[in-house]
Parts: C-alpha cells; structure tokens; sequence
C-alpha cells in the first residue's frame, strides 16, 4: 500500500486502524468506507477479507491462503499500528 493511500485514509477516516502484519497491511474501519476509497484499495490490489473483518494489502509478496486465525496472526507476526 503505498504511503499517499495510508494518507487519504488517514485523513477521511482519523478512527481507522492501520496495522502492519509481517510483510503485510492490515486495515480495519469503524463503518464501510466510501466507494471512491474502496476502489482506490483495490486498485493498490488491497482486498476485503471478510473473515477477519479488515482489508489487506500482501504489498507484492506473493504468499496462499490462511485458515489461521486473527489471534494467531497477529501474535505468530505481531503487529505495529501505523500512525
């Protein structure tokens, strides 16, 4: 995720969480963001994982896909909060 896009959600979303996860970034939003951010996210290739609630960006790791939980995850990789 480039650094402009952390920016423009920090801007129009001050109460979003931006974590980063090992090599990737994790961000979780209090409520749905706007279609125009959503379509930013995807252009940046970020993708919503419903299962943990959050839209993740791999940032060009190429890596499958986990059935670990959020809790594990983030204590296995810890996470830095973004500011």
């Amino acid at each position: 995720m480039t650094e402009e896009l952390k920016q423009i959600i920090k801007k129009k979303y001050p109460e979003a969480k931006i974590l980063k996860v090992g090599r990737w970034d994790w961000i979780f939003f209090p409520e749905k963001p706007e279609q125009e951010i959503r379509e930013k996210m995807k252009e940046e290739q970020g993708r919503y994982n419903g299962k943990r609630q959050c839209w993740q960006f791999s940032n060009g790791f190429s890596v499958g896909h986990s059935n670990a939980s959020t809790t594990f995850l983030l204590a296995h990789y810890g996470a830095e909060e973004i500011k």
